[in-house]
Formats: C-alpha cells, structure tokens, sequence
C-alpha cells in the first residue's frame, strides 16, 4: 500500500515536471506524458476505493469514479489520509486509552521515541552470540539440548541452527525473526520456540 502511494506521489512530480516545462506550448495528451509503470494512468482501472478493501470508499460513490491523471492528486491525498490519517486514528485512540488504563500516557514524556520503541516492540540489535542463542533458542519435538556439569549436549541439527545464526547480518536475522515469529524483533524476554 505504501509502496502504490510513493508511486503515484512519484507519477504526481512528473506531472509537475511536464506541466512545468510545457507551460508554453499546447499540452495535447498529459495521459500519455506521464505513466504509471508505463501505462496511463487511466486505463489501469483503478476507482477510488481503498485497495484491498471494496467497501471503504475514499469519496462517495467512489466505486464509479475512474482514476485519471486529474484527479490523481485527489486520489493520492485520499489514500493517504485513509491508510495513516483518519484510518488509522480510532486505534490510536482506543491504543491511549486502554494504555492510560495501565499506565498515564502523560508520564511517558520523559522518554525519547526509540527508548519507548525499545520498551514496547523488544530490541532492534540484539546480541546473537552462541552463549546468548543457546540460552535463548528452545528446541521441542525430539531436538534437545541439556547441560551437565557445564557441558552441553545438543542435536546435530540444533548445532547447525546456531552456527548459522550467528553467522547472520542484521537483515537477515530480521527475515529470520520475521519468518520464525511473524515480528522483526525479538519478543520481550528473548525466548523463542522454532523446533
């Protein structure tokens, strides 16, 4: 979705551009000066109607309405207001307010935004070392891993995890996280189950 809006933001400056530098002469077809993935703009299809989502419509009776290269700024503005603006601000609000139930939101002004990001969705940089990892990665399902006298026993396969973990980069282990938990982050306490 956010990838569509920087596109069609895109599409817009190049209209800017065009009308800007042919302001002079007679613009026959703006249509076919400025395209989206090399298609014109209207013939893609598109109504104003939320993406993915038939029955929010972004003005009234947006379904019949065609998007054109004159109202692409229109649908632009609309389609951002609906997916970060408007859209999204009920739950922001039902967010402060079952928060505010816990804890005053107001006292949170003492902490930066990345402090608070850290807090409430775990840590971006995490220490993925071996000691940290096994301590931290619980195998299930016939995969063990169990310490005595400062040994650690483990299956072959959960070694060859480990090894290839901790060979990973920070994006990788952000796919990783992302694939294994649904979440880039590590969840709070660290603990994982993917066996």
């Amino acid at each position: 979705m956010f990838q569509a809006i920087k596109d069609f933001k895109q599409v817009l400056k190049e209209k800017e551009r065009y009308l800007k530098a042919n302001k002079r002469e007679t613009i026959e077809d703006l249509g076919e000066a400025v395209k989206y993935n090399n298609t014109r703009v209207d013939e893609i299809g598109i109504t104003f109607v939320l993406p993915g989502y038939n029955d929010i419509l972004l003005k009234p009776a947006g379904s019949e309405v065609l998007l054109t290269i004159d109202n692409l700024e229109e649908y632009v503005n609309k389609l951002f207001d609906n997916v970060i603006g408007k859209g999204i601000s009920q739950y922001i609000n039902e967010f402060k307010k079952g928060f505010n139930i816990v804890f005053p939101i107001k006292n949170l002004k003492c902490f930066q935004s990345k402090e608070l990001e850290e807090i409430l969705c775990g840590s971006t940089s995490e220490a993925w070392d071996y000691e940290t990892l096994l301590d931290n990665i619980v195998p299930n399902h016939g995969y063990d891993k169990y310490r005595y006298n400062y040994i650690v026993y483990f299956s072959n396969i959960y070694k060859n995890l480990i090894e290839i973990l901790i060979s990973f980069d920070g994006m990788q282990k952000k796919q990783f996280l992302l694939f294994v938990t649904g979440s880039p982050r590590l969840p709070l306490g660290g603990k994982i189950n993917i066996f």
